[in-house]
């Protein structure tokens, strides 16, 4: 073994002598578009006109000093990552960030002189501020007390937790929960990844227009222009679906009759997708995952390949 070994670990490419010892700066990012006006609606003035960017009024604001701590968790089986950020008492943050607002944060090993503040390749987390409040802890050092602002919330998979699907007992008989989901272009059967994609069209996408009728678009979880540009500068929409990079496997094993939206089976976005998804043996993950030289936020639907299938069991053979 020479002297120098090159030793691959987070900041690779460091040629490093033995009994050497070398340290590097790392830090985060926060970049937040905050609304100017909380609006729960949209404004009169605006109603018809969804591609203007004047529906949302915001700022666009990046902190890095500030802020004292990081931390995001990601559990198995739930559609968001959790982000909590503690920032410093440098002004009164709730004036700045709200619920309702949308962030991002990135982390950077080192800082370099070439850094692209534009890309995005160094995202970690698209979300949604669930919540802004203040902290007082004693420093056990020198006996002070300390104010912190903490900003929590959810990332993008948000949208599926929050939004609600029911179906209403009280509709007209001659409409019931088959032919509503015709109608809607929602097939009662169908492969998974088929079933998948036309909820995702449905409640998030432009809608679908079938034989028997269509659906049109919805208006919820439309997001501020300098949002949608940030992951996608060719993008016409202001939807979260027309930055949400699908990669849905096509061929799922699971074929079989559904009936979802009836009375006993309410629940949200989230429940209905891992319902069409035959969760038994496949899997859904909700993340920002890598593309090209960037980050983009993604839904995948794939087979499960933890799970070792038997060769009789014809029934889930791709």
């Amino acid at each position: 073994m020479t002297d120098l070994d090159r030793r691959e670990f987070a900041f690779k490419g460091y040629p490093l002598g033995r009994r050497t010892a070398s340290t590097t700066t790392s830090f985060a990012r926060l970049k937040v578009w905050h609304y100017t006006k909380q609006n729960f609606g949209t404004p009169s003035n605006v109603r018809g006109s969804f591609s203007s960017s004047t529906i949302y009024d915001v700022v666009e604001d990046e902190y890095e000093n500030d802020l004292f701590s990081v931390k995001i968790n990601k559990e198995i089986g739930r559609p968001s990552a959790t982000f909590d950020v503690v920032l410093f008492p440098t002004q009164n943050w709730k004036k700045f960030i709200a619920p309702g607002d949308w962030i991002e944060i990135s982390l950077f090993n080192r800082r370099t002189k070439s850094e692209n503040t534009f890309s995005t390749k160094n995202v970690v987390l698209l979300g949604n501020v669930d919540r802004v409040s203040r902290s007082l802890q004693r420093n056990e050092n020198d006996d002070k007390v300390e104010l912190r602002y903490r900003i929590s919330g959810r990332n993008f998979g948000k949208v599926l937790e929050e939004t609600d699907i029911w179906f209403d007992p009280y509709t007209l008989q001659a409409k019931t929960a088959d032919t509503i989901l015709r109608q809607a272009g929602i097939p009662l059967q169908g492969s998974p990844d088929k079933m998948f994609g036309k909820v995702l069209d449905v409640f998030l996408g432009k809608g679908i227009i079938t034989p028997k009728g269509s659906t049109g678009e919805l208006k919820q979880w439309r997001m501020p222009w300098p949002v949608i540009n940030r992951f996608d500068t060719s993008s016409i929409g202001t939807k979260l679906d027309n930055i949400l990079q699908r990669n849905i496997e096509s061929g799922l094993p699971g074929y079989r009759t559904r009936v979802m939206l009836n009375s006993e089976n309410n629940g949200n976005l989230w429940e209905q997708l891992e319902q069409a998804s035959n969760k038994l043996i496949n899997e859904v993950i909700v993340e920002e995952s890598r593309d090209g030289d960037g980050v983009k936020p993604s839904i995948t639907l794939d087979l499960d390949l933890s799970i070792q299938f038997s060769s009789n069991l014809s029934s889930v053979e791709r």
